[in-house]
């Protein structure tokens, strides 16, 4: 963080990939920071909730059992990695609209292009190798288990996602594409849990 003063303003400078820069009255830059935070907290605990009900989704109403009928373990491993994607999907969706802005037209196809390719293949084996090690596995039993699955979820994921994100990109304002990406993700992370 790079704080500058001018005579009536501050400038913040928060450095997590590409630069973005907040002008504000000095007195307001507390409430600047902790918003700025808040805005991670608050992305974090979507996530976290979307990862729950998205394995609970799976395990209960997709395969036709009682609703009260689940691992609660397998769960909240499951919300557990919901909490360390949160972060890391808002600082990508940002890292995205910095390097292919989006008042050029074919941006938008290039971020489907590199949402379903490079963005999904990383996040897919992640979630799969730490799935794997919070149930006990090696970690080359991990490594094993994502090069078996990667074929079949990448795949499943383009019936899913491109769609998904012409309205992502094609629609939904930069404020509220990672509440619409929540929103979709949460059927994504059923589909995901019981694959």
């Amino acid at each position: 963080m790079i704080i500058g003063e001018t005579t009536r303003t501050v400038s913040l400078t928060l450095q997590f990939g590409p630069k973005r820069k907040l002008q504000c009255k000095s007195q307001k830059l507390t409430f600047l920071i902790s918003y700025s935070f808040y805005l991670l907290e608050l992305s974090s605990s979507i996530n976290v909730i979307i990862y729950l009900l998205g394995d609970w989704l799976s395990q209960t109403v997709f395969n036709d059992q009682n609703l009260l009928d689940f691992d609660a373990t397998r769960t909240f491993k499951n919300g557990f990695i919901g909490l360390c994607f949160g972060p890391l999907v808002a600082e990508y969706y940002e890292f995205s609209d910095w390097i292919l802005p989006m008042d050029v037209g074919i941006n938008r196809v290039y971020k489907i292009l590199m949402d379903q390719t490079i963005y999904l293949f990383v996040k897919c084996s992640i979630y799969i190798a730490v799935v794997g090690l919070l149930n006990g596995e090696s970690l080359t039993q991990a490594k094993e288990n994502v090069s078996s699955r990667i074929k079949t979820v990448m795949l499943t994921a383009w019936k899913f996602w491109p769609f998904a994100h012409c309205i992502t990109y094609g629609l939904i304002p930069p404020q509220h594409r990672i509440l619409w990406v929540n929103s979709v993700d949460l059927v994504w992370n059923a589909i995901l849990a019981g694959k």
